[in-house]
């Protein structure tokens, strides 16, 4: 992976693509066609909508056996709190739903208002240690579970059965929680201020499958941790492997990351050690140095990427 100090041309006007998309749409077609082999897997030899929610939010889901387990909630319940979260992930504020003035359409079979934030508040205390620091021997955290069952589900018909070339994206994803980080230590989630608007919040990354455009894995960051830590145990831990000190052979894959995820060290420590492709979705990323339009020091030893045929200048 160690390449060199790129001038940059002022005389460069285009950038030409050879064949690199075309190669791709020719994986993402392949990937389908395997998903669609672990789906009847899974899911029956015909599997229907009705199967997929089964899967996913049914008695036996990883997902309920969390909340039956850690809230003691029957699955009734446990159906109705998710079908109100989703409507009010489509858009609707909580004062919205609930507005008896002006009554919302999808209101109808939803949990009311007084069980609703109820059952939030039940979960907002599930787990929480009385003392802060008793976190790290309180066992992992309901919302920890959460993701876990989430990945369990995604992982056994998105990343299961799966061979030959594999194209993944990961990013990562801004949720804004207006609470100051020594608030919510107990909690073992990174709360941190983002830069564009001054707000606090927790970030998290999403592992996507490209060819369907659906997260087949996320990760919200834990306390002290750091951005190639949390990518490491996603990646190894969770995604592709059990062990997030231990690097599975991702050779297969090609990741596209933006400069966010793709610097010096974590393509020491994470990326090369499993040997990922790595397609850098950022102008500079492909070819240029990481300063990108600076004169680099004498002494500078920053790794970059190597050349590949996927594109030239003009």
């Amino acid at each position: 992976m160690i390449g060199q100090w790129t001038p940059v041309d002022p005389k460069i006007s285009r950038v030409h693509i050879n064949g690199a998309r075309r190669q791709q749409s020719a994986y993402c077609k392949t990937e389908l066609e395997q998903i669609k082999t672990q789906c009847r897997t899974v899911l029956g030899p015909n599997p229907t909508r009705h199967d997929i929610v089964n899967y996913f939010y049914g008695p036996c889901s990883p997902l309920y056996t969390v909340f039956r387990d850690r809230l003691d909630m029957n699955h009734k319940t446990f159906l109705d709190f998710m079908a109100t979260n989703n409507t009010l992930a489509e858009g609707s504020s909580t004062s919205q739903l609930y507005d008896t003035d002006f009554p919302h359409p999808d209101v109808v079979g939803l949990l009311a208002r007084e069980e609703f934030t109820s059952l939030w508040s039940q979960i907002s205390k599930e787990g929480v240690p009385e003392i802060a620091s008793l976190h790290a021997t309180s066992g992992l955290m309901l919302w920890e579970e959460t993701e876990g069952a989430v990945n369990k589900s995604l992982g056994k018909i998105l990343i299961e059965g799966r061979s030959g070339p594999i194209i993944n994206l990961l990013d990562d994803d801004k949720h804004h929680h207006e609470s100051h980080p020594s608030k919510n230590k107990h909690m073992n989630v990174k709360i941190m201020k983002f830069v564009n608007d001054n707000r606090w919040g927790v970030p998290g990354d999403t592992l996507c499958n490209v060819s369907l455009l659906i997260p087949i894995n996320i990760r919200f960051h834990r306390r002290r941790t750091t951005q190639s830590q949390n990518t490491q145990a996603q990646l190894y831990g969770s995604a592709y492997g059990n062990d997030p000190t231990t690097p599975p052979n991702l050779g297969n894959i090609l990741l596209h990351v933006d400069r966010g995820f793709s610097f010096e060290s974590q393509q020491q420590k994470t990326f090369a050690p499993a040997k990922l492709k790595i397609l850098c979705t950022t102008a500079r990323g492909a070819h240029l140095a990481f300063n990108y339009g600076q004169t680099p020091s004498q002494n500078d030893r920053r790794i970059i990427f190597l050349k590949v045929v996927l594109a030239h200048f003009e």
